[in-house]
């Protein structure tokens, strides 16, 4: 624990009597500990919910200090998660291995006790800050891996009955955290899967999946009530072939992204979303149009062509269609398809003019 400072440890926004329950005589502590895990919400943030895991194996086994930390810079350091002084929750750290009591919990195997904590490690400046005399830890594992631990320190003298009770608990509080922080993990990959799966690789706008997803989402709001309207627009990208067959594929790709990056920074709303929907086609969907909407968008529209053609595109242009939800027979396949009937008309337009 080298690395830290005892002047940076200030307490966090915390309310302990909205989280910590009555402790009762007639439950023993591992009872009631598991009972306290298991109303903790899974679906708040992590580090809340590591908070409050160490928060309620302090106050359970009556130690000073409780912690969660997870394994960073290839195993070499830890970094807290969680930190709790007589229940305060304080702020995380990242800290070095080496030398640290926390070094021999994450290298050995079941719980590991240390007493005589300040003797053994007189350089750490920090436990003897602290005055910890007694430190206990147990690692999180996947598979044989140590992926973290969770540990406790105390300043006073304790009694076996104490010390054992508190290998009980971590154990406890070890086996629930782990399985918190695996679920925590599948759960964010599945995540960042499904974010791949749902980005254009050239552009990295939302793709065609994610569009349709988001049309049958604007259906259904608008369906139940809870949304009064909303606009599509549909746009295509004209003389992307001139550009491929004049300046080669690689121009056509950057096109694309930059036809992209303008529909993005000048054409949505922070709530609005820009997709790229086929090879030269893109998308814009507007929850709650405002009067005039149409008009603004199609001039807007024209300056991104004229951007695209004063950058290096001479030959590009851009055709858009709009069509509001409210125009349709209520279906999202006749929205797109009256978006994609305006747009072509306009590309005839362009075409003509």
């Amino acid at each position: 624990m080298n690395s830290l400072h005892s002047g940076v440890w200030t307490p966090n926004r915390w309310t302990p009597g909205s989280t910590l329950p009555a402790r009762r005589d007639d439950v023993s502590a591992e009872t009631q500990l598991l009972q306290a895990l298991m109303r903790l919400p899974g679906d708040s943030d992590i580090g809340q919910q590591m908070q409050a895991a160490a928060l309620h194996l302090a106050f359970f086994s009556g130690w000073r200090w409780a912690a969660v930390a997870r394994m960073v810079d290839g195993g070499q350091a830890g970094q807290l998660l969680a930190f709790v002084d007589r229940q305060r929750v304080l702020n995380g750290h990242t800290y070095e291995l080496s030398n640290a009591p926390c070094k021999a919990v994450v290298d050995g195997d079941g719980v590991v006790h240390i007493d005589s904590v300040v003797e053994r490690y007189v350089e750490d400046a920090v436990l003897a800050e602290m005055g910890v005399l007694h430190y206990t830890g147990l690692a999180i594992r996947q598979g044989n891996e140590p992926v973290g631990h969770v540990f406790l320190m105390h300043d006073q003298a304790l009694s076996a009955s104490q010390a054992h009770l508190a290998d009980r608990l971590l154990q406890l509080a070890t086996l629930h955290v782990g399985h918190r922080l695996e679920l925590h993990g599948v759960r964010s990959q599945a995540l960042e899967w499904q974010r791949r799966a749902e980005t254009d690789a050239l552009t990295q706008l939302p793709n065609r999946h994610a569009f349709e997803r988001e049309l049958a989402l604007q259906q259904s709001m608008i369906r139940s009530g809870a949304r009064a309207d909303s606009l599509l627009a549909i746009f295509d990208v004209n003389g992307l072939k001139a550009v491929n067959d004049e300046l080669g594929h690689l121009s056509g790709d950057n096109l694309l992204r930059e036809t992209g990056n303008l529909l993005r920074n000048h054409l949505r709303r922070r709530q609005d979303e820009v997709f790229r929907i086929g090879g030269d086609e893109f998308a814009l969907i507007t929850d709650a149009p405002k009067e005039g909407c149409e008009s603004w968008l199609k001039d807007r529209a024209a300056g991104i062509a004229m951007q695209l053609q004063n950058g290096g595109f001479p030959q590009a242009g851009l055709s858009i269609g709009i069509a509001r939800f409210s125009e349709t027979a209520g279906t999202r396949a006749h929205w797109l398809a009256l978006a994609d009937t305006r747009m072509y008309a306009h590309k005839g337009h362009l075409r003509r003019s």
